[in-house]
């Protein structure tokens, strides 16, 4: 700063005259421990300033001793810092710290499974201290909640759900009747037949002569009508359909279909299966005796007539997440799920 100002820069209060400071002479010097001063005076009135200088860096104190004593450590803990600490026993007195972050010694983590009724939790604990490291588990639901039960029916056991009110089958019939003659497999393959059960004419579904799959039979179709379906059980109507999606909501496709199962590809849509309805796209065979569409579409048929040689029917298809209700031929070969009565 110019001659004449004092230390902060402006004139100084309550002074007529221009100071003549003389040179900063060190008065402290600075240590390891603690800052030094310096000062210097006016010639004209002998007013004096003083300022601090800063403490000995740890680098130059650290490199002055000459003999240290041995590290003194407090551990860290989970909960607070720990430190090391030296003295130096010659050349200066000055003590090194070093400190020591947070360590967590965690134990194994103790799991609580989540269920279908409650969340779930894994725990852990620190070694040094207190502390608890908690994650919750997300409750299950879904999928993984379902309980099935089972139906045997001529000699096949099959999967059952219960989805709202209604407790359906979770698998394609898979029933040949006495003889062997009613419906069939995919492409003549029994291993079809094991993974997408069979296709039906609807004729052969209720029960009836194959005339009815070209003439009204509306009239011989009881409530709860039992076709194929095992005792106690029956095809559902379209009504009872339209049920079944109501209660599954929106997106009914994708919660119904199986997770695998089905084709997969640009486009596809896969399953969630939420519902344990576990849809499987088992094709069709048409009324020319060809048969199409396995692993990407799937029909079954309801007891619902719509015309002379048509049924209702709900369809899902790989690349869709909905479920269509449409018409098809009688005559057309399709898949069918029972409902219980």
């Amino acid at each position: 700063m110019p001659d004449g100002y004092c230390v902060d820069g402006y004139p100084c209060a309550g002074e007529d005259h221009i100071h003549s400071w003389g040179s900063w002479a060190v008065t402290k010097f600075e240590t390891c421990t603690a800052p030094g001063t310096e000062t210097r005076s006016c010639s004209t009135c002998g007013r004096t300033e003083t300022k601090e200088i800063e403490m000995l860096s740890s680098s130059v104190c650290v490199a002055s001793c000459t003999q240290w004593s041995n590290w003194s450590v407090k551990a860290a803990t989970c909960d607070a810092a720990g430190d090391s600490t030296r003295t130096c026993q010659a050349g200066i007195d000055y003590t090194e710290v070093r400190v020591i972050a947070l360590g967590h010694d965690w134990r194994n983590w103790t799991i609580k499974p989540a269920t279908c009724d409650a969340a779930g939790d894994s725990t852990r604990v620190c070694s040094r201290g207190d502390s608890i490291d908690v994650r919750v588990i997300e409750q299950l639901s879904g999928f993984q909640c379902i309980t099935y039960g089972t139906l045997d029916y001529v000699g096949q056991t099959y999967k059952t759900v219960q989805i709202g009110s209604q407790v359906w089958m979770a698998e394609n019939l898979n029933y040949a009747g006495s003889d062997g003659s009613v419906g069939v497999c995919y492409n003549g393959q029994a291993s079809n037949c094991n993974t997408y059960g069979r296709l039906y004419t609807w004729s052969e579904v209720m029960g009836f002569g194959s005339n009815c799959n070209i003439s009204p039979c509306a009239s011989q179709v009881q409530a709860k009508h039992q076709g194929i379906c095992p005792v106690g059980w029956h095809v559902p109507s379209n009504a009872e359909w339209t049920t079944l999606t109501n209660f599954v909501g929106s997106n009914a496709g994708t919660k119904l279909k199986s997770q695998t199962g089905w084709n997969t590809g640009s486009g596809y849509i896969s399953g969630t299966d939420e519902f344990g309805f576990s849809a499987l796209p088992g094709g069709y065979r048409g009324t020319d005796g060809r048969f199409g569409d396995v692993g990407g579409w799937g029909g079954w048929w309801s007891a619902t007539e719509s015309a002379a040689g048509g049924a209702r029917r709900r369809d899902m298809n790989w690349v869709n997440d909905n479920v269509d209700e449409s018409w098809g031929s009688k005559s057309n070969g399709n898949s069918v799920r029972c409902l219980r009565d």
